[in-house]
């Protein structure tokens, strides 16, 4: 019942309070959601502040692996395989269109990867424990960071192609007849939610 709901009578004791006190993983979420979680404030007082650089970075970290990449891509390429195993010939072509690139792309990835393992190797000190570096202007005007970021970009260009042909397919199949070639329906529809985590990683 909305009256007696714990978070609803919280909320509004927030809403009328002089002074509110939350945790810093509240904080980070109502900074996150650019408000809304907290009611509004204008002054901030954050204890035990040495801890909130920690807090806000895992609020706020976007991490991202080779396996995070290359998982979606051998994903859509399974599925667009075996696809185009049990259908005719103009699906065939249709698909095999777009697997065309793939190794390409792959190298792409593991070059990137590459340089990423090769900038950590020389910026960052192995100490045994788990190390960061803060990316700073010093960093971003080294030659390292530079070719980091090229290749980054690269990469997301080639991603990003790949996937807007991904949907051009897509859009091809939406217009055959449904009905007309079995599974096409449940298989553009995966294909779709795969394409989603894809864009994601990008």
């Amino acid at each position: 019942r909305y009256g007696q709901c714990y978070l609803h009578q919280a909320r509004e004791m927030a809403e009328e309070a002089d002074i509110i006190i939350a945790n810093h993983a509240l904080l980070c979420a109502d900074l996150q959601n650019g408000g809304g979680v907290l009611p509004e404030y204008h002054y901030l007082g954050i204890a035990e502040a040495h801890h909130f650089e920690e807090a806000s970075t895992r609020a706020f970290e976007t991490e991202v692996s080779q396996e995070s990449v290359t998982l979606p891509l051998k994903l859509i390429q399974n599925h667009l395989r075996h696809f185009q195993d049990q259908h005719p010939e103009i699906l065939r072509q249709l698909i095999q269109g777009v697997l065309e690139p793939l190794p390409d792309l792959h190298q792409f990835i593991d070059n990137f990867f590459s340089v990423v393992a090769l900038f950590v190797g020389r910026n960052v000190p192995d100490t045994g424990y788990v190390e960061s570096l803060l990316i700073d202007r010093v960093v971003l005007g080294m030659p390292e960071w530079l070719n980091l970021e090229s290749s980054m970009q690269e990469v997301g260009r080639k991603l990003t192609d790949w996937t807007t042909g991904l949907k051009e397919l897509v859009d091809q199949f939406l217009m055959l007849d449904q009905t007309a070639i079995s599974g096409l329906e449940s298989f553009t529809d995966e294909l779709l939610q795969e394409i989603e985590v894809l864009q994601e990683q990008i």
